[in-house]
């Protein structure tokens, strides 16, 4: 009899951890089937065909970038060493022949 009592008290403690949570759903519903598709079917006719001139600047557009990107990786750093080398070249003090009366 006590150990009865006993495993009331405990089952009777723990009641709400034996509570599914509330994120569980008790019930499922099963999904309408519908008639119509779920994604939309768009038919693309072929484009009018191109003709030379926007064939040749579709193609010079295009070797522009494809030759714009190398140009930049090659000279943009000889631009900025050039530019380091400058900057130092003024940045050294001059003798004093070569200043001006005022600059003295």
């Amino acid at each position: 009899m006590a150990t009865e009592q006993w495993i009331d008290g405990v089952l009777a403690d723990s009641f709400p951890a034996s509570d599914p949570p509330p994120w569980t759903p008790a019930v499922t519903y099963p999904v309408p089937v519908t008639s119509t598709p779920a994604i939309d079917v768009v038919v693309l006719d072929s484009p009018a065909p191109r003709t030379f001139v926007q064939k040749f600047v579709s193609f010079v557009a295009a070797m522009g970038v494809v030759l714009l990107v190398p140009a930049l990786m090659i000279g943009l750093p000889f631009a900025l060493a050039w530019r380091a080398l400058l900057s130092i070249a003024q940045s050294r003090p001059r003798p004093l022949e070569a200043l001006s009366p005022l600059e003295r």
